[in-house]
């Protein structure tokens, strides 16, 4: 389990031999769980969406939707990190995702692929509110008071880590402020590679960008968390990230330039754009 680069090379050749063992339900569930415990922390995120696209299909083939909607999850997860360039394309898929959750009663799965496209939509066109999500495929409020327990924990924390990037794209410091408070409760844990690193990544952003603002330096904490986080991480995919976190805790040109260079060297293209506005 701890082996990762082994578990990478298996996850791989697991993914080379897929045409081959499609009929193999076992095979398929095996090859699906490489990709999402190994792959994500010893590949790039942009090199995955691929993979995570071809496991949804392969699982749909055989019937297996529970592995499906995890592969269709990971896409998304990874199309945004990697910062893959947003569309009618990719808005046109996540449509057809939420017809077939919808055909399958997925009610929880519905809700979160509209949260995605709502996600997209903010990021891409004009909003009077663009950290808010509300809109034409999601309404926030709306989704959250119908829901309870567990089910509105998780939906809340899943919200307010895309919000809380919105909220940083347009620097938007009031809900900055109060999306914090609402992730800061949250663990830094997820079964989901990817799910995380969005998470901890935009949090400790906006914790270092509101840290500096009077009466808020209890925020550094959890600003210095997320960095530590991505200083132990494994993954080939922290290290851009971790540079632009440090370069926010003390600004400085050098800085901001080591974590430029890291982007362009992992085809970060959203991250080196955010760089390069500070």
């Amino acid at each position: 389990v701890n082996d990762f680069k082994r578990c990478n090379e298996f996850a791989t050749t697991a993914q080379a031999l897929m045409p081959r063992i499609r009929d193999d339900k076992n095979n398929c569930i095996r090859s699906m769980m490489t990709v999402c415990l190994a792959m994500c922390l010893l590949q790039p995120f942009r090199s995955l969406t691929g993979p995570f696209l071809q496991s949804y299909k392969d699982c749909k083939l055989i019937g297996e939707v529970e592995m499906c909607l995890i592969g269709l999850q990971g896409y998304a997860q990874c199309f945004f990190d990697a910062g893959c360039e947003l569309g009618p394309i990719f808005e046109s898929k996540l449509s057809v995702v939420e017809e077939y959750c919808r055909n399958l009663g997925r009610k929880s799965s519905l809700v979160l692929f509209s949260m995605y496209r709502q996600f997209a939509l903010n990021l891409r066109k004009p909003s009077s509110n663009p950290s808010k999500l509300v809109g034409e495929a999601f309404h926030e409020e709306q989704v959250l008071s119908e829901l309870e327990g567990s089910a509105h924990f998780q939906m809340l924390r899943d919200s307010s880590s895309l919000r809380v990037q919105l909220a940083f794209v347009f620097w938007n410091e009031a809900d900055m402020i109060d999306l914090l408070k609402i992730l800061e409760t949250y663990d830094f844990q997820d079964q989901f590679a990817s799910r995380l690193h969005n998470r901890l990544v935009f949090t400790g952003l906006a914790a270092f960008a509101i840290c500096h603002k009077k009466g808020y330096a209890s925020y550094t904490a959890l600003g210095e968390k997320c960095l530590e986080h991505f200083k132990k991480s494994g993954s080939v995919n922290a290290r851009p990230v971790y540079l632009f976190l440090k370069s926010m805790k003390s600004p400085s040109r050098d800085a901001f330039r080591e974590a430029i260079e890291a982007c362009v060297e992992g085809n970060f293209v959203n991250i080196e754009a955010m760089v390069n506005e500070r």
